[in-house]
C-alpha cells in the first residue's frame, strides 16, 4: 500500500503514513472486493466437475449403458450436499455445479422410476 499524501510506501495495516504522518484513508471498494474473494469455497471447483459428472452418468443410462445413472444419483447428492454446507457456512458455491447436480440427481431418479415401471 503507498500513501495517497507523499507516495511512500507502507505496511496495509498502519493506519498513518509512518513518512508524512498522513491519516490513511481505507479503499472500502477494494477491501470489499478481497473480502468476496476470499469468501469462495474451496469447493467450488468439485461442485462443478461433481455437478458435471452427475448429469453426464445419468445421462447415459438413456442412451443405453445401463445402471450408471446410480452413478450420477450419487454425485448429484454429493453435490448438492457440498452446496448446501457452503451455503450454510457463508461461502460462495459454484451455481452451475449446484444445478447440474439436482439435475443429475432428478434424471437419475427418473431413470428408476423408469426402470421399475418397465420391470413391473
Amino acid at each position: 500500500m503507498y500513501c495517497k499524501t507523499c507516495g511512500k510506501e507502507m505496511d496495509n495495516q498502519s493506519k498513518f503514513c509512518p513518512s508524512c504522518g498522513e491519516p490513511v484513508e481505507k479503499d472500502e471498494f477494494a477491501e470489499m472486493f478481497q473480502s468476496n474473494e476470499n469468501k469462495r469455497s474451496k469447493n467450488y471447483n468439485t461442485e462443478l466437475i461433481l455437478g458435471i459428472l452427475a448429469v453426464v452418468f445419468s445421462v447415459l443410462n438413456y442412451i443405453g449403458i445401463f445402471y450408471v445413472h446410480l452413478i450420477g444419483i450419487t454425485l448429484g447428492a454429493i453435490t448438492m450436499s457440498l452446496v448446501n454446507r457452503d451455503k450454510k457456512d457463508g461461502f460462495e458455491f459454484s451455481n452451475a455445479g449446484y444445478i447440474m447436480g439436482v439435475l443429475g440427481f432428478v434424471l437419475g431418479l427418473i431413470a428408476v422410476i423408469i426402470g421399475v415401471m418397465y420391470s413391473m
